[in-house]
């Protein structure tokens, strides 16, 4: 419990951070209403917790918690195209009385189609770094992925996002001579805004 509250202040601390960098973005949004212009920022991420336990024959088991974090901003450097940054995208699993922590950064060039409406389908390239530590142990290694799906602009400067997204991650421990790690497949959903 002591780890989570370091981590939950770790990450108050963080969105502060992304706040002030993103505060010169504001007068942007005073001055334009579209979406996926040159010029314009998005800001976005997810926050989720996650609390199981698994029940067997009637009987409840250890709970398992998850709490993850992740930040995201971009900004388009031409119509359409877009360079993001998730600069620190957190999550910790405990279970049973242990702990371990995985630590993500990474980089992304997007590409939004604009249509005639409110929706822009884009494809997404997605690059970076993990790490993940139990305390113990610890491995890590570059990551990579593709994503896509369709941005609705619902109302003026906030956007839901729905998306499928492949991402290979590598966390090899010191020595490994073949990769290690996993390959996720994710369906989600999320909100942003642009300034």
């Amino acid at each position: 419990m002591k780890n989570l509250k370091n981590n939950i202040g770790i990450v108050s601390a963080f969105c502060v951070l992304l706040l002030i960098i993103c505060a010169p973005s504001i007068s942007h949004a005073q001055r334009s209403n579209v979406f996926a212009e040159k010029g314009c920022s998005e800001v976005g991420g997810n926050v989720t917790f996650q609390s199981v336990s698994p029940i067997a024959d009637g009987v409840s088991g250890d709970a398992m918690t998850v709490f993850s974090f992740a930040p995201y901003i971009a900004h388009f450097v031409s119509d359409g195209f877009e360079i993001g940054v998730t600069p620190f995208s957190f999550m910790s699993v405990s279970y049973k009385g242990s702990s371990s922590s995985q630590i993500m950064i990474l980089g992304s060039a997007a590409y939004n189609f604009t249509t005639d409406g409110r929706t822009y389908p884009y494809l997404e390239a997605l690059f970076g770094y993990t790490s993940e530590s139990d305390g113990a142990s610890s491995a890590s290694g570059f990551s990579w992925g593709v994503s896509g799906g369709a941005k609705l602009a619902i109302v003026d400067h906030v956007i839901v996002n729905v998306s499928l997204q492949y991402i290979e991650i590598t966390e090899n421990p010191n020595g490994a001579v073949n990769r290690f790690g996993s390959n996720q497949l994710t369906i989600g959903a999320g909100f942003s805004v642009w300034l």
